[in-house]
């Protein structure tokens, strides 16, 4: 046991620290890490782990472009609520596949109760500004004002909600 004299400015007797020359787990591991085996297999590990990431990649069969194509959108005569696949370069209003007329919006969500709690499971509301038409929107279910890019309730109400919702209450 290797021994070091410390003299500090408060004590003018010098101070004894003792430190163990015993060998711990990181000294005896050190010298394997080092080796041409273990640069050799972490090679071959994030080789693989790679090769796997960009296989599953690829493989899941869902493009991001593509899937960025598809919106929900809400008809401003019925409120049904759509899943419309955009063709590059076109604008809303778009097609409703049951009317064939020009009345589908994107949908914004409403994510609050009558009594100013925060719901997980969103009201759809179409927003008449979309349409061009000047009014303010209400949620049909809890009354408050519904715009464009309707932002979340707090998270700890929401975080509230899924608490409720996790006991069944």
């Amino acid at each position: 046991m290797a021994q070091i004299t410390k003299h500090t400015a408060l004590h003018t007797a010098p101070v004894k620290v003792a430190i163990s020359n015993a060998p711990s787990r990181t000294r005896s591991i050190t010298p394997w890490l080092r080796s041409d085996r273990a640069k050799i297999g972490g090679s071959i590990f994030l080789f693989v782990a790679a090769a796997a990431v960009l296989f599953w990649t690829f493989s899941s069969g869902t493009d991001v472009g593509d899937a960025s194509k598809n919106r929900l959108a809400i008809d401003a005569q019925s409120g049904k609520t759509f899943t419309v696949r955009i063709i590059d370069g076109e604008r809303f209003p778009w097609k409703n596949p049951d009317t064939g007329e020009s009345t589908l919006y994107p949908v914004e969500k409403c994510y609050w109760t009558k009594d100013g709690k925060a719901k997980l499971d969103p009201t759809f509301v179409f927003v008449k500004l979309y349409a061009g038409v000047n009014e303010k929107t209400t949620c049909p279910d809890c009354g408050r004002e519904v715009r464009q890019h309707n932002p979340l309730p707090p998270d700890d109400l929401l975080a509230e909600a899924a608490e409720q919702k996790s006991t069944g209450k």
